[in-house]
């Protein structure tokens, strides 16, 4: 016959209030790795959520428009403008990089900048602020002056950043040199709203007028400009009336070759660069619960050791085992919630903290508020890995007899768990990787971090048998330390494998996070030849290539002069499909998202390496032909007879 258990959860619940009542001793450990793991995944989560919901936000400031269309190296023709005019006020902006120069005689100082030259409509959305508070018309206005040597008698008015002016070790009011013209500093730019929407700035930032720039003489064919015409639509405009725009356009100008962006996604490459660099972060933070995990489990089993005499009295009253796993989850439950909140207030609490402190640094403003998605998953991580690590520890108690509890200090080897434990685990783990696949933006890239961890778990688990096994077969050696350390090492329940799953995952993220920046800079350096060139120069024009030639060989120092033809054209479309409507492997997408570099030679260039095809004949006379980078074009599934279509002003047609 057998006596159904009084015992039930109810007491086990008090049973684990009383025993936190006497605080944490020994689940120190067990907050501490919790508490880091979750407070790293909701930080970086609720900060690239914050930093992506202010480019949100700012939208119109950021990209200066409600939509902005994008000419590389021409002008928007006649139609297109009017087609534009039809929908509100349009800004026209032209942006290039360009050298400044200043200084006498061999004392000249160049400093490249990017320029930008704005007409009166400028900013349409955002304000730009000055250091001297005039107003940006009245600080680009050109000035007659008999005593300038600009061309014409004229100084031109400019403002730029201050980086510039550090550089060129010069103040505010000093005459700079561009092109052909003279130009004067009149003002610092504190504030320029879409000082973004072209990604991440090279150089010092110079705004002048059309005019200006059309002076000094920059704007010639084949000159690398790219063309801006911010457009601002009426208050009540949405998301649908931006789509019809963008619908419109290429349904009436097919061949533009312009690049669309909305208010929506004001600046795609940075918003790529922080969700990005979140995953990155959030990877490395999951790794660190993992170790923390392991943690977690070693800090239980600790404590349930430390208890195991209290365990095995009241297993002897009468307790199940299962009454026994009742409390120690309970406590377990508890503090594991407690370790949840304070993570995620801390993780929370990040954007805040970082406004406050950084604010002022960031590209964009934070928008520092609750952000569910994060803050849920963060807990997620937290609440499964604690499970998946406390569960195994906890299941052994429940299958050990109370004999064994009595002899534990004997060493005797503690039981598997249940199997309905077992199952449990694994489907902690299982969620683990739901979660992680659930968050990343790159599923591949979630689904190889499970497979590293698993295998890495599994090869410190191997290696924790293996030196246990080392030691079994060492002898006994004649020091006392060496015979204690083996003896502690070969013990039943030693801690040999929590060692080595800690310290070797530790380890392997540190050592992974090295490699790969080690990995980069090998592949940045192995990609430069052994002779570099000491300086190139871009947008040298056909009918000055032979003066610029003859000047640098006749410069005692120059040892070598190599040319080469470069222009820029925009892919519009593969084998008839366009661009917008191709979806690319995900490392070859940014080919499509502006123009490329093209060159063209009779000869194949030396130092490639022809994998597919083979090259023109030298005296080729035909449909024009492309070679194409292998990689790009196994992500644009390309190959051989395919067409790639390019803008007719700036490329060739067809492969």
């Amino acid at each position: 016959m057998s006596q159904q258990n009084p015992i039930g959860i109810g007491l086990a619940l008090r049973l684990a209030r009383r025993e936190l009542r006497g605080g944490l001793s020994g689940f120190r450990i067990f907050l501490l790795c919790l508490i880091l793991g979750i407070t790293t995944i909701a930080a970086v989560g609720s900060l690239s959520s914050a930093l992506v919901a202010g480019m949100g936000a700012q939208g119109q400031s950021i990209l200066g428009a409600d939509v902005d269309f994008r000419l590389t190296h021409r002008q928007a023709f006649d139609g297109e403008k009017t087609w534009l005019d039809s929908f509100g006020e349009v800004s026209q902006i032209a942006t290039m990089r360009t050298m400044v120069r200043h200084g006498v005689n061999n004392d000249i100082q160049s400093v490249l900048v990017e320029a930008k030259s704005v007409d009166a409509a400028y900013p349409v959305y955002g304000e730009i602020v000055l250091s001297t508070g005039a107003s940006l018309a009245d600080a680009l206005r050109t000035q007659a002056d008999p005593r300038a040597r600009a061309k014409g008698g004229l100084i031109y008015g400019a403002v730029a950043e201050q980086s510039l002016l550090d550089r060129l070790e010069i103040n505010v009011g000093t005459l700079v040199t561009l092109g052909q013209i003279r130009v004067r500093l009149n003002a610092v730019i504190l504030n320029e709203p879409d000082r973004t929407a072209g990604g991440f700035p090279l150089a010092p930032r110079l705004l002048l007028s059309s005019d200006t720039l059309r002076a000094a003489g920059l704007l010639q064919p084949g000159s690398l400009i790219n063309y801006h015409y911010r457009l601002k639509l009426p208050a009540s405009a949405g998301v649908p009336e931006m789509l019809q725009i963008r619908a419109e356009a290429a349904e009436k100008f097919p061949e533009a070759g312009w690049r669309i962006r909305d208010r929506s996604d004001a600046s795609p490459s940075l918003r790529r660069f922080i969700e990005r660099l979140g995953l990155f972060l959030t990877l490395v933070g999951l790794t660190a619960l993992v170790v923390g995990g392991v943690g977690v489990g070693n800090a239980i089993t600790a404590y349930v050791q430390k208890r195991s005499e209290s365990i095995a009295i009241m297993r002897a009253l009468g307790a199940s085992g299962r009454f026994i796993f009742y409390v120690y989850v309970a406590q377990i439950g508890a503090l594991t919630l407690l370790g949840t909140a304070i993570g995620l207030a801390l993780g929370a609490a990040t954007p805040g903290a970082v406004k406050l402190f950084f604010g002022a640094l960031l590209p964009v403003e934070i928008i520092p508020q609750l952000y569910p998605e994060p803050l849920l998953a963060a807990a997620g991580f937290g609440i499964l890995s604690a499970a998946a690590f406390a569960l195994w520890p906890l299941g052994q108690i429940e299958k050990t007899p109370v004999t064994a509890l009595f002899r534990q200090s004997l060493g005797e080897v503690k039981p598997r768990p249940s199997r309905r434990i077992m199952l449990a685990i694994g489907l902690c783990f299982v969620g683990l990787a739901g979660l992680a696949l659930l968050i990343s933006e790159r599923r591949d890239v979630a689904i190889w971090f499970g497979i590293g961890v698993g295998l890495s778990y599994l090869a410190f688990s191997g290696a924790a048998r293996l030196i246990v096994w080392l030691a079994k077969r060492a002898g006994r050696p004649r020091q006392p330390e060496l015979r204690m350390a083996l003896s502690n090492i070969t013990r039943p329940n030693a801690p040999v494998k929590a060692v080595m799953l800690s310290m070797g995952l530790s380890v392997t993220l540190l050592s992974a996070i090295s490699m790969v920046d080690g990995n980069i800079n090998r592949q940045i350096g192995s990609d430069l030849p052994e002779r570099t060139p000491s300086f190139f120069f871009l947008d040298v024009q056909s009918h000055q290539i032979d003066a610029f030639v003859e000047r640098a060989q006749a410069n005692k120092a120059v040892r070598r002069v190599e040319t080469s033809p470069f222009l820029r054209g925009q892919i519009l479309a593969i084998n008839d499909v366009a661009s917008a409507d191709l979806t690319p492997a995900p490392e070859a997408a940014w080919v499509l998202r502006g123009d490329r570099g093209l060159t063209y030679s009779a000869e194949a260039p030396s130092g490639g390496e022809l994998v597919e095809g083979s090259w023109w004949a030298s005296d080729y006379d035909g449909p024009p032909l492309i070679s194409f980078d292998v990689d790009l074009a196994k992500g644009l599934g390309i190959g051989i007879g395919d067409t790639p279509i390019y803008e007719k002003s700036t490329g060739p047609r067809g492969v």
